[in-house]
């Protein structure tokens, strides 16, 4: 996901993430609805257990 648009999750329930984009880029999770589920700290950052999957419908990486 590199490309600044949004993209459908099909992930569901615990994994994790990476944001090694631009310095200074943060990346946006969105429940169904639309609302803003959690924004990731700019790079590098990472999770290695995110366990709220289930609730991400889209990611915009930029």
């Amino acid at each position: 996901m590199y490309t600044c648009q949004s993209y459908g999750i099909p992930w569901d329930g615990n994994g994790s993430w990476i944001n090694d984009q631009t310095p200074g880029t943060e990346a946006r999770f969105y429940r169904n609805n639309g609302s803003l589920l959690y924004t990731t700290p700019a790079p590098y950052s990472s999770t290695p257990n995110y366990s709220t999957w289930t609730n991400v419908h889209t990611i915009r990486p930029c």
